[in-house]
């Protein structure tokens, strides 16, 4: 008999393999963390100052719009690669470069001093990868990159 793969067993199979499914582990982490900030809201709306609460929904409307682009990011195919093949525009060496040190965390002045620039030249760079890529952000920038291939996987 031979093994394969189902989401659910079957009643009466024997010997199947359970099949990690990642969009409902993804699925319930999600519902998890709604959980968690229904829970901060209650208290926040209970003892929470008026600049916690302005701060609070700041950082959330901040992380909604990053779950809704990696939500709307297209579905990998099988073979890995995207099934709407989008574009993505030319990025000078440079620009990789500073894009790639963006991804790992690193600020305009950490930048700046690695790369022996003036963090000026760093922010024109900056400005140019998020025009490119139609980035609001640093966050949407890696994103994006990794997304399309610009950045290698880490």
């Amino acid at each position: 008999m031979s093994m394969q793969a189902f989401d659910t067993p079957l009643p009466g199979d024997a010997g199947c393999l359970v099949r990690r499914d990642p969009a409902r582990e993804a699925l319930a982490e999600l519902q998890a963390a709604c959980a968690r900030i229904d829970g901060l809201v209650a208290r926040i709306r209970g003892d929470g100052t008026e600049a916690c609460r302005r701060k609070a929904l700041l950082l959330l409307r901040e992380k909604s719009k990053q779950l809704v682009a990696l939500l709307e990011r297209p579905e990998k195919t099988q073979d890995g690669s995207a099934q709407e093949a989008e574009e993505m525009p030319p990025l000078s060496p440079r620009e990789q470069e500073i894009l790639g040190w963006i991804a790992s965390g690193k600020s305009n002045a950490v930048i700046a001093e690695i790369l022996g620039i003036s963090p000026h030249t760093v922010d024109t760079h900056n400005r140019r990868i998020f025009r490119k890529l139609g980035a609001g952000d640093r966050t949407t920038a890696a994103i994006k990159a990794l997304d399309g291939g610009l950045l290698p996987p880490r």
